[in-house]
C-alpha cells in the first residue's frame, strides 16, 4: 500500500506534461519519455507494469485537457504516440536486461520468452512485407499487435525477478475509471468543459471532414450529425438488429482514453479483475457502464469468461475448454454470415482484409470496392450499379 501514491505520481509525471514538451520541442519531448522510461526501469523496476497501464488509460484526458494548446490534427496524432514509446521502451530496457542476465532466467521463464520472441518475429517480418505496400496502416497494425506482447513480457520479467504487488494500484486505478464513466454519463457537458473535449474532438472531426469520411457516412446513413454530441449517439451495441426491441440510439461514453472501444474493454478487464480479488460490489458498479459504452465486444468477453467460470466449476477445466472452443465456432460462422446480411462494415472490413492477403493489392481495392457499395446500397435501399472503376474505388475508400 505503501507504493501506491509513488506510483501514481510517477505514472501522473510520466505522461502529464508530454502536449506541454511537445509544444515547446518535440525532440526534448522524445528525449524526456525515452529517458523516463529507462529510469523507471533502472531505479523503481517494480512501478513499470503499473505506470505503462496507467499511461495507457489516462495519457488521453491529459492531451484533451492540454489540446487548446495544439495547432493542427497530425501534431494531436503524434502526442497520442507517446504511450507506446514509453511502454516500448520500457519493454526494451527490460529485454535488455534480460538479455545480459539482469533478469529471471529460470527455464521456464526462457521457455515463454522464446516463444515470444519468435511471435515478435514472425510479426517484424509481416510488418516489413506491409510496410512496402503501405507503411502508415502497416505501422498502426505493428502497434495494435506487438503492445499487448511488450506488456505481457515486461509484467512476466518484472514479477519473475522482483515481489510485485499490484492488486491496489489496479483497485485504485479501476475506481477511477469508474467514476470518471459516471461523471461523464451523467454530466456530459461538465466533463466535456473539464477535459476541453470539445477541441480534443474538433481535430478529429477536421480529419474526418478533409478525408471525405463524413461525406461517405451521411451519404450511406442519411444521418447528419449537428453537433458533438451526435456523434456519440449509436446504435445500442452498434448494431441494427436490436432496433425491434425498442434499443435504437444510445449515447456513448468514451472515458479518459477517449475511446469508448478501448474504455469498454478497460471496464470490462477490471469489472473481471475486481470479481477476481475479492470486490464484488466494485465490479457489479462497473457493469452499467458497458451498457452505457455501448460495445458489443467487451460485453460479449465479459459474458465468455462469466459463462467459463461456471462451466469450471460445474463441469471441470477440459469439458470447459473443448465447449469454449466449439462455442467460440459457432460465434464465429453466424457473426460472419449475420453480418454478410446486414451490412456490417466490421465483417466486410474482415472479408476485405482477407481478400487482400490472398490477392493482389488492386484486385483486393476493386473486391472491396464492389463489397462495400453493396453494403452501402443495402442500407440505403438505393440499388446498386457498377460504376466506373476508378470512381468505385474513390467511394469505397471513404465508405470503408
Amino acid at each position: 500500500m505503501r507504493d501506491l501514491v509513488p506510483t501514481l505520481l510517477i505514472a501522473v509525471a510520466t505522461i502529464g506534461f508530454v502536449p506541454l514538451l511537445h509544444v515547446a520541442s518535440p525532440v526534448l519531448s522524445l528525449t524526456v519519455e525515452v529517458l523516463v522510461a529507462i529510469a523507471i526501469v533502472l531505479a523503481v523496476p517494480t512501478y513499470a507494469p503499473a505506470v505503462a497501464i496507467f499511461v495507457l488509460f489516462f495519457q488521453n484526458l491529459f492531451v484533451s485537457i492540454l489540446s487548446p494548446l495544439v495547432s493542427i490534427p497530425s501534431d494531436l496524432d503524434f502526442i497520442k504516440g507517446y504511450n507506446f514509446l514509453v511502454c516500448s521502451v520500457m519493454w526494451l530496457t527490460t529485454f535488455g536486461l534480460y538479455v545480459f542476465g539482469q533478469r529471471n532466467q529460470s527455464a521456464e521463464i526462457v521457455r515463454i520468452m522464446r516463444w515470444g520472441v519468435v511471435t515478435l518475429a514472425v510479426v517484424g517480418l509481416y510488418f516489413a512485407i506491409g510496410f512496402v505496400q503501405d507503411g502508415q496502416p502497416a505501422s498502426v497494425y505493428l502497434r495494435n499487435i506487438v503492445l499487448p506482447l511488450f506488456l505481457f513480457q515486461l509484467s512476466l520479467l518484472t514479477a519473475a525477478t522482483f515481489e510485485v504487488r499490484a492488486t491496489p494500484f489496479l483497485v485504485t486505478l479501476a475506481v477511477i475509471l469508474i467514476i470518471c464513466g459516471y461523471v461523464e454519463f451523467a454530466f456530459r457537458d461538465i466533463w466535456l468543459a473539464i477535459t476541453n473535449g470539445y477541441t480534443f474532438w474538433g481535430f478529429d472531426e477536421l480529419k474526418a471532414t478533409h478525408s471525405g469520411v463524413w461525406e461517405a457516412q451521411m451519404r450511406a446513413t442519411g444521418n447528419v450529425p449537428v453537433d458533438l454530441k451526435d456523434r456519440f449517439s449509436f446504435d445500442f451495441l452498434n448494431t441494427p438488429l436490436l432496433e425491434g426491441f425498442g434499443l435504437s440510439k444510445i449515447l456513448r461514453i468514451h472515458g479518459p482514453n477517449m475511446s469508448a472501444i478501448s474504455f469498454g474493454y478497460g471496464i470490462a478487464f477490471f469489472g473481471l479483475f475486481l470479481f477476481s480479488v475479492g470486490r464484488p460490489f466494485l465490479a457489479l458498479a462497473a457493469l452499467p457502464l458497458l451498457i452505457v459504452c455501448s460495445v458489443k465486444g467487451a460485453l460479449i468477453t465479459v459474458v465468455f469468461v462469466i459463462a467459463a467460470w461456471i462451466s469450471t466449476r460445474l463441469l471441470g477445466a477440459v469439458v470447459t475448454l473443448v465447449l469454449g472452443l466449439l462455442a467460440l465456432m459457432v460465434f464465429a460462422v453466424v457473426a460472419i454470415r449475420v453480418g454478410l446480411q446486414i451490412g456490417d462494415y466490421h465483417v466486410i472490413g474482415l472479408m476485405g482484409g482477407l481478400n487482400g492477403f490472398w490477392k493482389s493489392r488492386s484486385a483486393a481495392v476493386s473486391a472491396s470496392a464492389e463489397i462495400c457499395l453493396t453494403a452501402i446500397s443495402r442500407s440505403t435501399g438505393a440499388p446498386h450499379r457498377r460504376p466506373e472503376r476508378s470512381m468505385a474505388r474513390r467511394r469505397a475508400r471513404s465508405a470503408c
